[in-house]
């Protein structure tokens, strides 16, 4: 069998309580944000509203280019 070890981050209350207040959001959705670190409008703004400047280029990911071949086949065929 397959053992997994899973670290969950702590929760800082206080920081959820911030983000309720700063954005009138339920408790479950500001802790993801304070989670992942989107605590004021300065990183939610990049979050919630990227610009294809901040992007990833998605040929990052492994065996991009094999993918993108398959789907030029397919669509050729």
């Amino acid at each position: 069998m397959l053992e997994t070890n899973w670290h969950i981050k702590k929760i800082d209350l206080s920081q959820v309580a911030e983000i309720i207040k700063e954005f009138n959001l339920p408790s479950p959705i500001a802790t993801i944000m304070s989670q992942r670190g989107l605590v004021n409008r300065d990183h939610t703004s990049d979050f919630f509203y990227p610009s294809k400047d901040k992007l990833y280029s998605p040929f990052l990911l492994i065996d991009m280019e094999v993918a993108v071949e398959k789907i030029i086949e397919t669509i050729n065929r």
